[in-house]
């Protein structure tokens, strides 16, 4: 997560922060100094010294990394700490000195010193330091790889699993499990390849990229099943792995390196690499992509036409079939093979628009109502999707009056709308019909669920019908509500907003207590005063400072109103 510099005490847990605080006030941050612009790096002392990293860029924390063993959140006392060094002086905070000295060194920066030391040392030093370094520095390896396989001619995908193997065991903790700390760093090493890779397909060099997208695919697999990766870290490179496979896939006319890709897509996939996950459906689809020979078409159809565990695998894979079919064997075979699968959504659409584009509006809408029923119990998302077939069914023939049937059934249903049903049915119903026709709508007895307050109260403002739009906001007083309709409102029902406002705070603070709540309700006061209401706010900061006297903190939220 970012965290805001100036406010990060409100986004990170009031235990960790304590834990911070007292770890700086006993001046157990040593040596915090900038790096580089924007990149800090400390010391923080405890049950031994930790290293911690960060990374600020316009006001707020945006990397953090420390090496501690703490996983029970993203963030641990010792960034806290570090922040509180960091914000020191802004928070007008005071640590106690130790020995090992806590303030930040004046004059070059630690990146400006690195640089002229390097610029004086000479080619042999430089050699041997990075040899000696490197023998037992997985990190240091990755990187030298990653910023110089252009000079070697030679390294294979088994030298760069090796690499990740490396960094793998470095991240795996005693019981074989990566903890979300060393998930993040891994995920960040093994993207420094993952770059690499993706400067050689810039370059069109794919025969350099491959080896690194195997290594990724084959080498983080198990790690992504061992490893708390709640922050993607793992699941990145692996799908940045998979973007660069496809994208190989789809630029390289070398028979040889696609040749090489289709093998290892059918392999992978045989050896259930990803199962569970969309990447083990991108194999089988990468595959589809490259056939180009009977025997190949072969292989592929085997897999695509077997009953898989999930549902969602085996429709995926018919889809895959059926473009397949259509590249390879052609419209005629593909149109035999989507008559025969119309159980599946995504062929059951194709059918349905190759009939408009063909004209046969006949066998679209039997195909879309067909749909409806097959799906009107349980998926009312796939319902959706057979009534917007039927209104672009109507749109194509420029059917008026099915057209306004299924807006009109559209926008009730107000279920992932794809159009603005409001004027589609404002350009296709008669004028002089329109002010029934929307109050009927309106007070539809039948309306789903999800048509709801705000829905109408959007129909509302196109209308231009600000009576109704107030008495709806009355109906519906809560903070954002308001908030939301105020602009529409301010001018002529000003202070009735006002009132509502007013009401609710004091509702609000009968049920709750903490700073964050007594924020809101400031905020809001001082949105009464900005619709000229001040002596309201002002009664009811009054009412606030008599009912709560006790509470310091709205004591001090009311005196910056």
């Amino acid at each position: 997560m970012k965290i805001p510099l100036d406010q990060f005490e409100q986004v990170i847990d009031e235990k960790i922060l304590v834990r911070g605080l007292s770890y700086y006030k006993k001046g157990n941050v040593h040596d915090l100094e900038e790096t580089s612009p924007g990149c800090y790096e400390t010391i923080v002392e405890g049950t031994e010294n930790y290293n911690v990293q960060l990374t600020v860029n316009n006001g707020a924390v945006t990397e953090y990394s420390c090496d501690c063993p703490y996983d029970f959140g993203p963030v641990c006392k010792h960034v806290a700490a570090a922040l509180f060094k960091l914000q020191e002086d802004t928070l007008g905070l005071a640590a106690t000195n130790k020995s090992k000295g806590t303030s930040k060194p004046r004059g070059k920066n630690m990146a400006t010193q690195i640089k002229e030391m390097l610029s004086k040392a000479t080619k042999e030093e430089l050699e041997q330091f990075l040899n000696e370094e490197a023998k037992n520095n997985a990190e240091l390896r990755t990187y030298i790889v990653s910023a110089f396989d252009h000079y070697n001619d030679h390294i294979t995908s088994d030298n760069y699993l090796t690499i990740i193997n490396n960094l793998v065991k470095k991240a795996t903790g005693r019981y074989g499990f990566i903890e979300w700390s060393a998930a993040n760093k891994l995920g960040r090493d093994v993207d420094e390849l993952i770059e690499n890779a993706h400067k050689h397909v810039k370059s069109q060099n794919y025969a350099k990229a491959l080896p690194i997208i195997f290594a990724v695919i084959e080498g983080m697999s198990e790690p992504l099943n061992n490893s708390d990766d709640s922050s993607g870290s793992i699941g990145g490179c692996i799908a940045g792995a998979f973007n660069l496979l496809e994208q190989v896939a789809k630029e390289c006319t070398q028979h040889k390196i696609r040749r090489t890709i289709f093998e290892a897509c059918i392999e992978y996939f045989k050896q259930d690499l990803y199962k569970g996950f969309d990447w083990y459906r991108d194999l089988m689809s990468i595959a589809a992509s490259l056939v180009d020979n009977d025997d190949d078409f072969n292989t592929v159809a085997a897999f695509l036409d077997k009953e898989y565990d999930y549902e969602f695998t085996t429709q995926e894979f018919q889809t895959v079939k059926y473009n397949l079919l259509k590249r390879y064997k052609g419209d005629t075979e593909a149109a035999k093979y989507l008559e025969a699968n119309l159980s599946n959504s995504d062929l059951r659409e194709k059918a349905i628009e190759l009939s408009i584009n063909n004209k046969d509006f006949d066998r679209a809408e039997q195909l879309a109502n067909d749909g409806i029923e097959q799906d009107k119990e349980d998926k009312p998302g796939l319902v959706s999707t057979w009534n917007e077939w039927l209104l672009k069914s109507a749109q194509a023939q420029h059917d008026r009056g099915k057209i306004v049937k299924c807006a009109r059934q559209r926008l009730l249903d107000n279920f992932q709308p794809q159009q603005d049903y409001y004027k589609i049915l404002k350009d296709n119903v008669d004028p002089q019909q329109w002010p029934s026709f929307f109050d009927a709508l309106i007070n539809e007895p039948n309306k789903s669920k999800h048509f709801s307050a705000t829905t109408i109260a959007d129909l509302y403002i196109k209308e231009e019908m600000w009576d109704r739009l107030f008495a709806l906001v009355k109906e519906n007083q809560y903070f954002s509500f308001i908030e939301h309709y105020e602009k529409y409102l301010d001018d002529k029902y000003s202070n009735q907003i006002a009132v509502m406002y007013a009401d609710l705070i004091l509702a609000s603070m009968e049920r709750n207590m903490g700073r964050n709540h007594y924020q809101e309700s400031c905020r809001y006061l001082r949105r009464m005063i900005k619709l000229g209401a001040r002596a309201k706010a002002d009664e009811v900061i009054e009412t606030l400072r008599s009912l709560y006297p006790k509470r310091r903190a709205l004591m001090e939220e009311l005196e910056k109103v």
